[in-house]
């Protein structure tokens, strides 16, 4: 086996906003790893990254299992075919003796497919806890053989919804993990509390990139400020403007520069109608090479 490959799962790619997982893929590149990629959407490269990194030959999408229950058979049974002999290892995600009855949803053999006729990996990294817990299954009916790094990023440990979801989950990804990785001390306490065993948890915190090291801004002699993100709520957008409205208040002269796009868009605007004209700018989303 090539001790340097390593297969990148991760819930959509490419997205610029996620640059830490861009990032990732970006270090094991240059360190000599060979890098596939397993993304559950496929998005739009409107930023060119796949064909800068030279990644187009291995992203792989995984497959989407069919809403409808019986289409979603029928379609499983058409690829099995298609794919046979090599289909015959998906019987693996079948198991229900070690994966449960839930396996007749089949999620597991959807999940499995964009595997096939893959390599064997060293390492799977499984960006965010609910996709580290599909891997595990995978490795758990031995479909794969490989070590699991899952990599909490944030929501999946600070998500009432996703805690409550996937908390027994976690546990089992916990005890067949290689390591754990989360990139925040607090987020570190929080895998403690869900009985992480402390020698597997690693804290790497997500860092800039080297250029970010050779910007010399000149703080003194500006009256801008830029916010750069999703206008989501754990963003918090709407605190910024309010913070702002109270900075303009003293210095009149401030400006503010939004770049980014989200659900609390007509939030923000209304908001910014609220303030001096002129004051606050809305971009929008914005190409990376903007950025």
């Amino acid at each position: 086996m090539n001790n340097r490959r390593v297969a990148v799962v991760c819930t959509a790619f490419p997205l610029a906003s996620e640059t830490f997982i861009i990032f990732q893929i970006e270090v094991l590149i240059r360190l000599n790893y060979e890098v596939h990629i397993f993304p559950y959407f496929l998005k739009d490269d409107s930023q060119g990254l796949i064909g800068r990194l030279k990644l187009k030959n291995v992203v792989f999408p995984t497959s989407i299992p069919p809403v409808n229950y019986f289409y979603r058979i029928l379609n499983a049974f058409i690829i099995f075919i298609k794919y046979f002999p090599d289909s015959l290892k998906l019987l693996k995600t079948l198991n229900f003796l070690r994966l449960g009855f839930g396996v007749f949803k089949l999620i597991e053999y959807y999940r499995a497919i964009s595997f096939l006729k893959k390599p064997n990996y060293t390492v799977v990294i499984a960006n965010f806890g609910e996709n580290a817990v599909g891997i595990e299954k995978l490795i758990r009916c031995g479909f794969l053989n490989s070590k699991l790094v899952p990599w909490f990023r944030g929501y999946d440990l600070s998500s009432y919804g996703s805690l409550q979801n996937f908390e027994d989950d976690y546990r089992t990804v916990f005890q067949s993990a290689f390591k754990v990785v989360t990139v925040s001390k607090a987020f570190v306490n929080k895998l403690h509390d869900l009985h992480c065993p402390s020698d597997k948890i690693n804290y790497i915190p997500s860092c800039p990139r080297d250029e970010f090291f050779t910007i010399s801004p000149d703080y003194y002699n500006s009256n801008m400020f830029l916010f750069l993100g999703r206008l989501v709520e754990k963003k918090a957008p709407l605190i910024l403007l309010k913070a702002f409205s109270l900075v303009i208040k003293k210095h009149p002269n401030a400006k503010l520069v939004i770049a980014g796009d989200g659900p609390l868009r007509e939030n923000c605007v209304e908001l910014i109608s609220q303030l001096p004209d002129g004051s606050v700018r809305l971009l929008g989303a914005v190409a990376h090479k903007v950025v």
